[in-house]
């Protein structure tokens, strides 16, 4: 499956990546920014106003959305899976060399951990995993 998010809480799916599902949005103003496979789902984030938006499906039609306060500070930017979870960067991205940069976790793309913050001082924007590496770039 092909997911593509976007503005006004966009997500649409297809299984060629030529014909695509009727876009499902949410309210406007929100924004899905980033998306990742993991564990038998898809999770999206992204955000609204002062709060992170997630967004998880195990069919492409069927989404649980949730949302955690951000207080405009503290945005996801990035998601991945590794290792049995969903992984979220992020920071203050306008802030640089003192983003506060961060991770949440997740097992189910919907409910996620408290901040957790790592070291640094510029933000990680994006997650890869592969042959048991994962890299942070930001």
């Amino acid at each position: 499956m092909f997911v593509a998010v976007g503005h006004n809480g966009l997500r649409m799916t297809s299984v060629d990546g030529r014909a695509w599902s009727t876009p499902q949005v949410g309210r406007e103003g929100e924004v899905y920014q980033a998306v990742t496979f993991g564990g038998g789902r898809c999770v999206a984030v992204g955000r609204f106003g002062g709060d992170n938006i997630m967004a998880a499906t195990v069919d492409g039609t069927t989404w649980t959305t949730g949302k955690k306060e951000a207080r405009y500070a503290r945005y996801l930017l990035g998601v991945t899976y590794a290792q049995g979870a969903f992984l979220a960067p992020g920071g203050e991205p306008v802030t640089v060399g003192a983003s506060n940069p961060f991770v949440l976790k997740s097992t189910d793309g919907v409910t996620w951990s408290d901040y957790q913050n790592i070291s640094g001082k510029n933000v990680l924007r994006r997650l890869a995993r592969g042959k048991g590496t994962l890299a942070g770039v930001g």
